[in-house]
């Protein structure tokens, strides 16, 4: 359809120290932007519709794990939409803060 913008869904698990991280709010920015928002849910769970060529960073904020936040930075093109598949989990350190992670294909 004329105008429609592909899809890219991300989905991931948010795990710390073996237990997983329930309730936490996990945001979406495009630049400074925050586009899309959600929250985990009672397996750690969290899923995200996005656009294809775009660079987001996947943002989570945590008071409980005295996290400021982490950073997950993606770019997936949209002419690889068809041989592309990331899973990604993120284990949050409760010793560091403002700790940056990258997906790597």
């Amino acid at each position: 359809m004329f105008g429609q913008k592909e899809q890219l869904t991300i989905a991931g698990f948010l795990i710390s120290q073996k237990e997983v991280v329930t309730n936490e709010k996990v945001l979406v920015y495009e630049g400074d932007n925050a586009v899309a928002s959600t929250i985990t849910n009672n397996v750690g769970f969290f899923q995200i519709s996005l656009e294809y060529d775009k660079l987001y960073h996947i943002v989570i904020g945590s008071v409980r794990y005295k996290m400021k936040w982490v950073a997950v930075s993606t770019y997936i093109p949209v002419d690889e939409r068809d041989i592309h598949l990331t899973n990604l989990y993120i284990n949050i350190d409760p010793r560091k803060e403002n700790t940056e992670y990258a997906i790597v294909k």
